[in-house]
């Protein structure tokens, strides 16, 4: 697949999932579930500071060069920007699963796409692989 004129193409997609129990103190009588929270930490110099949504690809012989990839949200507009590996309330980058746990699901989950993106900061668009690796790390608030 060429970047013809176009900055992104989609590529992959996942799925997260985790199954919650709820939370052990009553409000009215009812029981409550925890919040899921959810932060992606880059590697290969990806900035995680919350500030950035492109996640770094790896470099040497073989790889690919000028082009990262971008994770996006469910609703396919919102990106993943990345963070650091903290379960710390208010972590930058973290942002609340879209599908929360409830008491007919005690899923919560959300689907993610991948897209590659032409990236000048990698250099000049060349052929290879593209090998990019993320670690995320999800807490109940």
């Amino acid at each position: 697949r060429e970047f013809d004129n176009i900055n992104e193409i989609e590529g992959g997609e996942f799925k997260l999932s985790v199954s919650c129990n709820r939370q052990e103190n009553q409000i009215n009588d009812q029981w409550l579930f925890p919040r899921v929270m959810i932060t992606f930490k880059g590697e290969n110099d990806t900035v995680n500071d919350g500030s950035s949504n492109l996640l770094k690809t790896q470099q040497g012989s073989g790889q690919a060069t000028g082009v990262s990839l971008r994770i996006k949200r469910q609703d396919g507009r919102e990106t993943v920007k990345y963070g650091a590996d903290s379960a710390q309330m208010g972590n930058l980058g973290q942002f609340a699963l879209q599908k929360q746990p409830s008491e007919g699901d005690k899923n919560a989950q959300e689907t993610f796409k991948v897209y590659y993106v032409k990236d000048s900061t990698k250099g000049n668009l060349t052929e290879g692989k593209v090998n990019a690796a993320a670690t995320f790390t999800m807490s109940y608030q």
